[in-house]
C-alpha cells in the first residue's frame, strides 16, 4: 500500500492561532505583567514585582463586590432558566413560518444596543417613569427602583433572555418526537413527560445556556452602571474605577485577570459538563 499523504490541515490554522496570539494572548501577557508591580494610586509600572495587588482583592470592598456580583448573575441565571424554558418549549414544536416569526421575536431585542434599552429601563424604572405613575394611579406615593439591585436584575435577566431561550431550543429540538410520544403512550402526565424527559434531555443546553449567561452577567457593565449607580457597585465596575478614577493598574490587572480566571474556568467545565450529558444522552 501507499504511503498516506497527509493534507495542510495543521498549516491552516497558523494564520488563526497567529491572530489569538495577538488579539488575545498578547493583552493577557500585559495584564500579567501589570499585576505584578506593586499596588497603589497612581502606581508606578516599574521597579521590583510582587503579588501584592492579588492580596488586595481580599481586602477592602472586593469581597463584598464579589459576593454581589456573583448573586445577581446567579439570579440572572436562574430567572433567565425559569423564564426562558416555556418559550423555548414553544419555539421548538413550532415549524415553517410561524417558527421564523417566533425567532425573531426571541431575538429582536439584540438588535438595539444594550445603552439604548438600559435607558429604557430607566424610563420604566425611575420614580417619574411609567412605575412611579402607576404608584400614584393608585394613590401611592410616588417611588421607583432605580439604583437598586432589582433594577439591574431585571435589565440583565431582559438582556441575556434571548441567549437562553435560543440554547434551550436548540437542545429541545434534539430530542426525538417518538420519545416523548413513548412516555405519553405509557400514561406520563404533560407534566410528567416534561419532568422525566424533556428536562433530563435537555440539560446540555441548558448548562450552556446557563454558563453563557453567568458570565456575561459576571462581566457586565453598561448594565449595572446605568441602572445601578452607585449604590450597587460592581466587579467590573470597580475595575472601571480603578483604572479611570484611582489609577491603581496593578490592582485593576489583578481585578481582570481573576474575573478572566473564573470566566474561563466556568465555560471550560460547561462545554465538558454539556458535552459530556450530550453524549450520554443521546448516545454518541
Amino acid at each position: 500500500m501507499g504511503r498516506v499523504r497527509r493534507g495542510p490541515g495543521p498549516l491552516l490554522l497558523l494564520p488563526a492561532l497567529a491572530v489569538v496570539a495577538l488579539v488575545a494572548a498578547v493583552p493577557v501577557g500585559l495584564l500579567v505583567r501589570t499585576a505584578l508591580f506593586a499596588p497603589g494610586a497612581f502606581a508606578e509600572l516599574s521597579g521590583e514585582t510582587s503579588l501584592a495587588s492579588f492580596a488586595a482583592l481580599f481586602e477592602g470592598p472586593f469581597p463584598a463586590v464579589a459576593r454581589r456580583t456573583v448573586r445577581l448573575a446567579l439570579l440572572t441565571t436562574a430567572a433567565t432558566v425559569v423564564l426562558g424554558y416555556p418559550v423555548a418549549v414553544l419555539l421548538s414544536r413550532a415549524r415553517g413560518g410561524w417558527r421564523s416569526f417566533q425567532t425573531l421575536l426571541v431575538v429582536s431585542p439584540l438588535l438595539m444596543s444594550t445603552v439604548v434599552r438600559a435607558y429604557g429601563w430607566t424610563l420604566v424604572l425611575g420614580s417619574q417613569g411609567v412605575l412611579g405613575g402607576f404608584l400614584e394611579n393608585l394613590g401611592l406615593p410616588r417611588a421607583g427602583l432605580l439604583h437598586t439591585e432589582a433594577a439591574v436584575l431585571l435589565a440583565l435577566t431582559e438582556s441575556f433572555l434571548p441567549f437562553m431561550i435560543l440554547a434551550l431550543a436548540a437542545s429541545l429540538d434534539r430530542i426525538e418526537p417518538a420519545v416523548i410520544e413513548a412516555a405519553r403512550s405509557l400514561g406520563a402526565s404533560p407534566g410528567q413527560t416534561f419532568l422525566r424527559v424533556a428536562l433530563p434531555l435537555s440539560v446540555p443546553g441548558l448548562v450552556a445556556g446557563g454558563s453563557f449567561v453567568f458570565v456575561g452577567s459576571l462581566s457586565a457593565y453598561a448594565t449595572p452602571a446605568l441602572l445601578g449607580g452607585s449604590e450597587v457597585r460592581t466587579w467590573v465596575r470597580e475595575i472601571q474605577e480603578l483604572v479611570m478614577i484611582r489609577f491603581d493598574w496593578p490592582t485593576a490587572a489583578a481585578a481582570s485577570l481573576a474575573l478572566l480566571l473564573v470566566a474561563a474556568l466556568l465555560l471550560a467545565l460547561g462545554a465538558a459538563l454539556s458535552h459530556r450529558r450530550s453524549a450520554r444522552a443521546f448516545g454518541q
